[in-house]
């Protein structure tokens, strides 16, 4: 009975708590996070306390989806697309988006010291979104080229590509930016990697990093998180461009590519997702 009125008192006054509630939200591709810090005003709400903090806690639970549906919308999926362009040409359902936007993870909401704000944050999973959108039962099979030079066996992939690098197609420069479903591309515009090639499962994702991260003065050269995912022996390959509406899409040599292509083993990693893509640390920055 005592939550039926607190959900009344809300949903009567929603104008205003929605006037009154605010929300930062970040995009962190490194560890493939959004987090939201979501704070209420309740001076201005007229909220009383102490009983009111119950109300002011159900107020941020209703606008936690609001707001955070934007951040999610413009989340990009591929180079073409964001969440939003998908959900106008009907391929999720804002059901659906809700449902991505659940978090993983929040804090237990607190009160300012001076007693007129409060604040709790949320944290949503960019790798379950991007396992959530792949449809495909099994992976698309990969050939090996029909001349299969030999190659080394790599234990995962990495690609660098810290500095503005040309566009295909046109008469410009570009850094590469993130995405959920970035495309590898080789010199010949032969489509070397894209999500179709993975095996589904309950978190699929490659990852990005600074290229500092990268560059470590360890054995590997990799920072330890990195090194658990791409091995301690990866492929290190240079981007020769990017590609794409917007550029997420890399492009590496063919000579790069028939080293992954040429072995059985090495195309399995394409499978696996095990690439890191290393970018300018100001496309994290956001």
């Amino acid at each position: 009975m005592r939550k039926s009125l607190i959900l009344l008192f809300v949903v009567l006054g929603g104008t205003a708590f929605a006037q009154n509630a605010e929300a930062r939200t970040s995009v962190d591709w490194t560890v493939m996070e959004i987090t939201a810090q979501m704070s209420l005003d309740i001076a201005a709400t007229n909220i009383k306390l102490p009983v009111g903090k119950t109300i002011a806690e159900e107020v941020l639970e209703w606008q936690y989806a609001d707001m955070i549906r934007p951040t999610i919308l413009g989340i990009q999926a591929d180079s073409s697309h964001t969440l939003g362009d998908l959900l106008n040409a009907g391929e999720i359902s804002l059901d659906a988006v809700e449902a991505l936007g659940a978090p993983i993870r929040r804090t237990p909401m607190v009160l300012s010291s001076d007693l007129t704000r409060i604040t709790a944050s949320y944290t949503v999973s960019l790798k379950n979104i991007g396992a959530s959108l792949l449809k495909h039962s099994r992976p698309a099979s990969i050939k090996p080229p029909l001349a299969a030079p030999p190659a080394p066996v790599y234990t995962g992939i990495v690609i660098l590509a810290e500095g503005e690098l040309p566009v295909h197609g046109r008469n410009t420069s570009a850094l590469v930016q993130p995405c959920l479903f970035p495309k590898i591309w080789d010199s010949e515009m032969n489509l070397f990697y894209d999500k179709s090639m993975t095996v589904p499962r309950s978190v699929m994702s490659v990852r990005y990093a600074p290229s500092a991260a990268v560059l470590m003065d360890t054995p590997s050269g990799l920072e330890e998180s990195l090194e658990s995912f791409v091995g301690k022996k990866p492929l290190r390959i240079m981007a020769v461009g990017v590609f794409g509406v917007s550029p997420t899409d890399v492009v590496i040599s063919r000579e790069d590519a028939l080293l992954i292509l040429s072995s059985e083993a090495n195309r399995k990693l394409l499978q696996e997702a095990r690439i890191v893509f290393a970018l300018n640390e100001k496309v994290f920055k956001k």
